[in-house]
């Protein structure tokens, strides 16, 4: 695969007019795979029915590296320009013939972001079809404005707290991609999935990006590309974790839980 994927005007012009863009080429077949069993081996360590778990960068090399990899960061570049920090990861793992989905939402909502300073990426570790719940986007709703989204709990809700957005989300598209494949979305852009219904798990890495013009952040954040120089923030930055056993990581994951370090589990 090419070293460098960077996004075409046309696919820019796509993003502003509609929020999204989808099918961009990141990892290869034999690197994809590798990730989707570095996810295993921590849903196994972990324990049983993980659905979720937030914040792995922090821990396991291996997240560091995907959430940092270069052919993902060159795409991010047309958007965010050459200085790109990490704000958050998050893997999501919908097992075949289960309940769980993601409710409809808003990613700006948590902190409040009406810009389009912190896209979110979905890297696809398994197809994504519409049987296997793939994201769905209503297509410019970034246009809309920050919308409410009052809690409404449900156990297979992977949102958190069960947040969703109280708005007409009208026709959606469904993002069907590969393995490997990427879409970036807007953190206006209105999304969600549905439960997976097929026989096969449906594994995704997501993760948010921002740039230096960040002024805060709940969590921790890592200089994913560029240089150092920030205006004044209140941010705090993380390091790179020391590349150790997938078992011991997980160890060290659950030791400390914390609002950005979470695990999400399902009765199936």
């Amino acid at each position: 695969m090419d070293n460098r994927h960077l996004l075409c005007e046309a696919e820019l012009r796509c993003y502003e007019q509609s929020g999204y863009i989808h099918s961009i080429p990141i990892l290869d077949a034999q690197e994809a795979n590798y990730y989707r069993n570095c996810v295993g081996k921590a849903c196994q360590a972990f324990g049983n029915n993980v659905t979720r778990f937030d914040g792995a960068h922090f821990f396991f090399e291996w997240a560091w590296a995907l959430a940092t990899h270069s052919r993902m960061l060159d795409s991010l570049e047309r958007l965010l320009g050459p200085d790109i920090l990490l704000k958050n990861t998050r893997f999501f793992c919908k097992w075949g013939n289960t309940t769980s989905f993601v409710g409809w939402h808003q990613d700006g909502f948590t902190d409040q972001q009406g810009d389009g300073l912190i896209p979110t990426v979905w890297l696809g570790l398994t197809p994504a079809t519409i049987e296997n719940g793939c994201l769905r986007v209503i297509p410019s709703s970034h246009r809309l404005g920050l919308v409410p989204h009052p809690e409404q709990f449900d156990q297979n809700n992977l949102t958190k707290s069960g947040t969703t957005a109280q708005v007409d989300t009208g026709s959606w598209f469904d993002v069907v991609m590969n393995a490997g494949e990427m879409s970036i979305h807007h953190p206006l852009t209105l999304h969600s999935s549905g439960p997976n219904i097929s026989a096969g798990p449906r594994i995704g890495f997501s993760a948010s990006y921002a740039t230096p013009q960040l002024i805060s952040s709940r969590s921790p954040v890592v200089w994913a590309r560029g240089g150092h120089d920030l205006p004044d923030s209140n941010l705090t930055f993380s390091e790179r974790p020391e590349p150790l056993p997938i078992a011991e990581a997980a160890e060290l994951f659950q030791r400390n839980l914390k609002p950005w370090v979470s695990i999400t589990r399902s009765d199936f």
